[in-house]
């Protein structure tokens, strides 16, 4: 799964437990979490803000325990488990229920082939 900085870290950090896509997916299984560039700084800003409002409701130091070279680095991150995708027609979106994630460092992540690639959002 290809995700924008800084989504992919939020969620092998396990910040994200849901993400909405405009596609779904009848595979359950483990994916491989790819975070890539995010190609506007406000929507990289924004998502540090939700991300950190995430942390802070689980009584996280967002900003002091969580190293900004991982949620900038464009690199293999590591694995989350996909559980669940569920149709949103409301939303015009699937919701797709993530959990285990697993933080890998790049030579592992990298090394591993866990499960298809299935959406890429950039």
């Amino acid at each position: 799964m290809k995700l924008s900085a800084p989504w992919g870290a939020g969620v092998v950090l396990g910040l994200v437990q849901r993400l909405y896509l405009p596609e779904g997916t009848s595979y359950r299984g483990t994916l491989r979490v790819v975070q890539v560039a995010n190609e506007g700084s406000l929507a990289f800003v924004s998502g540090l803000r939700t991300l950190a409002a995430k942390a802070r409701a689980r009584q996280i130091g967002f900003w002091e325990e969580v190293p900004m070279t991982l949620l900038c680095q464009r690199a293999a991150l590591g694995w989350v488990d996909l559980v669940s995708c569920k149709n949103q027609p409301r939303r015009r979106r699937w919701a797709w229920g993530l959990a285990n994630p697993t933080r890998g460092d790049e030579r592992t992540a990298m090394a591993t082939q866990a499960g298809p690639t299935l959406f890429e959002r950039a």
